[in-house]
């Protein structure tokens, strides 16, 4: 596969064998349009080139790698940076027991040792506003949710992340039920709440809608 930077470089998978080698090089290569190699990261542990790779939101470059041993088939996944670097959340190295208030000596952890996985830590919820007051009368406080998800699609693999941070401007509107539109105003960057004067609205049940990171999140609310 070849993915693109977002600096209009190329990521591309490559593998060969000279006559006097008796592995395969498998590097990830990085080119500019006219062809110069600009980085060269080995694989390391895999020795086949990647088979799918994916650019993210934020210009990492995820990879997977196959390898076949005696018919049983391991896939790799690597994470680099547009420099091809090793891309991780941490920022330092850790050891089995660094979570622990003392080392660990055996293979039994106590319930001193909160261990957290992935599914935990991620949202339970699907994305919504939080309208404060409902119902409402005169003003309504509009909250953005916590974070949202953006999804990704390979050929091998699909990949979701959880944004706690917006970028850009945030487009709201109000709509009735008839989907007639009330009102409409722009959240500007870096906020994560509105108020909104909703007095002179009929009585009903109204939607709000706002457009994140390019996915609609709404909210209802009733005026009395």
């Amino acid at each position: 596969t070849i993915s693109w930077f977002k600096d209009s470089t190329l990521a591309i998978g490559a593998g060969w064998l000279a006559s006097n080698q008796t592995e395969i090089i498998a590097p990830v290569v990085k080119y500019d349009t006219n062809g110069n190699i600009l980085k060269m990261r080995d694989l390391g542990d895999s020795i086949y080139c990647f088979m799918s790779s994916i650019v993210t939101f934020d210009n990492k470059l995820l990879i997977t790698s196959p390898e076949d041993w005696d018919g049983n088939m391991d896939i790799y996944a690597f994470k680099f940076n547009s420099e091809l670097e090793y891309d991780s959340i941490y920022t330092q190295p850790f050891v089995y027991d660094s979570l622990c208030e003392y080392p660990i000596v055996s293979d039994t952890i106590t319930l001193d040792t909160l261990g957290v996985g992935l599914e935990e830590l991620k949202p339970k919820k699907h994305p919504k506003l939080t309208i404060i007051p409902n119902p409402a009368c005169d003003i309504i406080r509009v909250v953005l949710p916590e974070c949202i998800s953006l999804h990704s699609q390979a050929a091998i693999f699909n990949v979701t992340t959880w944004k706690y941070s917006y970028s850009g401007d945030i487009p709201l509107e109000i709509y009735d039920i008839y989907g007639r539109k009330w009102h409409e105003q722009i959240i500007e960057e870096g906020e994560k709440e509105v108020e909104i004067d909703v007095s002179a609205l009929p009585v009903g049940l109204y939607v709000v809608r706002a457009v994140i990171e390019g996915q609609a999140v709404n909210g209802k609310f009733l005026k009395d």
